[in-house]
């Protein structure tokens, strides 16, 4: 448990540090919302100072992407076998100071790490676990399912 494992942590009689399924294995952003932040800050977010393994294109209310939803990426032909990455949505990314630290230094303006942590407020992205690996390419067409009821 690190603390960004929102209501469980709260729900659990586990100590932080505890081991536990790794419900936080990638962490992704929109550019859309990225674009907006920056537009707020008034200077550009770079690519990989929100510690995310992924920016999206296109995916609307991104941050906002419920719990078990599924990003599914195109199967892929590899040397053993075929493929298919498939994200599974654990909660939203909340902004803290492990990106708005990095960000502040980034431009050397300290009072950007306030900032940003405002800015960012509902638009910093999403987190989940893998439930299917493989290969991911740039530009690959990701289509998004709801959760399973």
């Amino acid at each position: 448990l690190s603390g960004h494992d929102g209501d469980y942590i709260r729900t659990s009689s586990l100590e932080r540090g505890a081991k536990m399924f790794n419900w936080r294995s990638w962490t992704c952003v929109a550019q859309e919302q990225m674009d907006e932040v920056g537009g707020i800050l008034g200077v550009p977010v770079p690519l990989g100072i929100s510690k995310e393994n992924m920016r999206f294109f296109g995916i609307r209310n991104f941050s906002k992407l419920p719990t078990g939803a599924r990003l599914v990426f195109p199967l892929r032909d590899t040397p053993v076998n075929k493929s298919q990455v498939i994200l599974a949505v654990w909660e939203e990314n909340g902004p803290c100071r492990g990106v708005g630290d990095p960000f502040a230094a980034h431009y050397e303006r300290p009072e950007l790490f306030a900032q940003f942590v405002k800015a960012a407020q509902g638009k910093r992205g999403v987190m989940g676990f893998v439930l299917s690996a493989g290969y991911v390419r740039v530009y690959d067409k990701v289509l998004v399912y709801p959760p399973v009821k």
